[in-house]
Formats: C-alpha cells, structure tokens, sequence
C-alpha cells in the first residue's frame, strides 16, 4: 500500500548539502551596506537580494532597519 502512495520512479527535487564548518560568517560594514542599497534599488525585492548572499529575509531587514537609524552592525 506505500509503494501506492509514493512514486519512487521520478526522481526528487533539487536539494542542497552545506558541509564544513557552520554557516556563520563575518560580513564587513562595507559589504552590508552594498548589499542593503541593493535591496533598496527600485524593483529589487528583498527576499530574492537575501537568497542571493545566502542570509535569511530577517537578516537583512535587520541591517536595513539598522542603516535607517545609522546605528553601525555588529559582525556577524
């Protein structure tokens, strides 16, 4: 009755594996602030910026809020 209910003759999704030590990295002021002007462009949507530096929407909406009120991030 399993083998009904899944079709293992399609292969599966796309699927990423990070190996190697964490995820956290240090980013510089340099570096957050381009990438926060980016997600400010007109058209850019802040999620698809992120997904493209490999950091979560949250993330970068916390350094956009930070650079509105110029309080300088920490590293992450």
């Amino acid at each position: 009755m399993v083998d009904d209910i899944f079709d293992n003759s399609r292969p599966f999704g796309r699927f990423e594996v990070r190996t190697g030590v964490g995820r956290r990295r240090r980013w510089t002021e340099e570096q957050k602030g381009r990438i926060v002007a980016e997600s400010y462009r007109a058209g850019a949507v802040v999620s698809e910026v992120a997904r493209r530096y490999e950091i979560s929407p949250q993330h970068l909406f916390a350094w956009r809020k930070s650079s509105t009120r110029g309080i300088t991030c920490t590293p992450e």
